[in-house]
């Protein structure tokens, strides 16, 4: 048997190498042709990415892959190494965005470049949650400084209803408080359910248990239901005279001391409340809590500065007649 020249060997085992770290790389790996845009070799992990076979794959050019390929081309020509967000398409149909970083050379006497391809999917989405839930603090912060404002328990419960449906997107709110003398919930403002469904809630009494605002009542932790036309957490007046889906309610707390309950509806089914919606729910709750111990403390002094006035008033009258009696006794 031959032994290879030194050089020889030397280049085979070079080659060897950079085959095997072609074929372990965890991005999709092409070698393309500028020019013609035809795929020349692909690395396990672009099979893997596009749901193509590596002979399908070296049949198809780079536009085959894009679902943007008018931009796809140009870069190509333009030679950039670097593109953030492409758009590209799978065997079965499915857009995906990808970052592509390209290495541009000559291979075998032609311009070429080799395409490093990660799927960025799961990125766009964690930078999408963090832009959302930073839009939603922000919101959140809003609010409170609102209601923290309003000090008349009518008008801030009306702002709370309006606030916390907007907040999630919701069609419909209320906001129930807990009567602890009773042991029921009590809905005492409401959003967007029209005059016919809220004369009913005015005077709806609502027992640990009964319903999603009974239900969280009972339980004292946040409800999710997105089956509620079929949910036993579902109300007769809500079903019989609305078309709301879906239901998100989260209790009030004051401290240790259960509050009252608020909920939000929808009446698309295909927009089910997530965890991601109860999150700035839940961080409404609480200062919504300390809003309305604050209204009702300034409704209970307001009461007890007019009960002082009103004795103060009938003393001074009672005084004044008593004065009025003595100076009529001694003419």
């Amino acid at each position: 048997m031959t032994t290879p020249p030194p050089r020889d060997a030397a280049l085979h085992e070079s080659e060897e190498k950079y085959r095997v770290l072609f074929e372990m790389e965890s991005d999709a790996i092409f070698l393309i042709d500028n020019e013609a845009g035809r795929i020349l070799e692909v690395n396990p992990a672009a099979s893997a990415l596009y749901g193509y076979s590596r002979a399908e794959l070296l049949a198809k050019r780079n536009v085959d892959l894009s679902a943007e390929p008018d931009d796809t081309r140009a870069a190509t020509q333009a030679q950039r190494p670097r593109v953030p967000v492409r758009y590209h398409r799978k065997q079965d149909g499915t857009v995906f965005p990808v970052e592509i970083t390209a290495r541009h050379f000559v291979w075998r006497g032609r311009p070429a470049h080799i395409a490093a391809i990660r799927d960025i999917t799961d990125r766009q989405r964690a930078d999408a949650a963090l832009i959302r839930r930073t839009r939603q603090l922000e919101t959140v912060r809003g609010i409170t400084a609102e209601i923290t404002r309003e000090l008349h328990l009518p008008a801030l419960l009306r702002l709370i209803a309006q606030r916390v449906a907007a907040l999630v997107d919701a069609s419909h709110s209320l906001v129930a408080l807990w009567d602890e003398a009773a042991g029921v919930v009590r809905p005492h403002a409401w959003y967007g359910y029209g005059p016919e469904v809220e004369a009913g809630l005015a005077g709806l009494i609502l027992r640990p248990g009964e319903g999603v605002v009974g239900a969280v009542a009972q339980r004292r932790t946040g409800l999710i239901v997105n089956d509620y036309r079929t949910s036993p957490h579902g109300h007769p007046l809500i079903l019989a005279r609305t078309a709301i889906a879906t239901a998100l309610a989260e209790p009030l707390f004051y401290g240790e001391r259960f509050v009252g309950v608020f909920v939000v509806h929808r009446t698309a089914p295909a927009c089910p409340f997530t965890e991601a919606d109860r999150e700035p729910v839940a961080l409404l709750a609480a200062p919504a809590a300390i809003a309305i111990e604050n209204a009702r403390l300034v409704a209970q002094l307001t009461r007890t500065a007019a009960e002082l006035q009103h004795a103060r008033d009938e003393l001074v009258r009672a005084e004044t007649l008593r004065a009025l009696g003595q100076m009529a006794a001694g003419v």
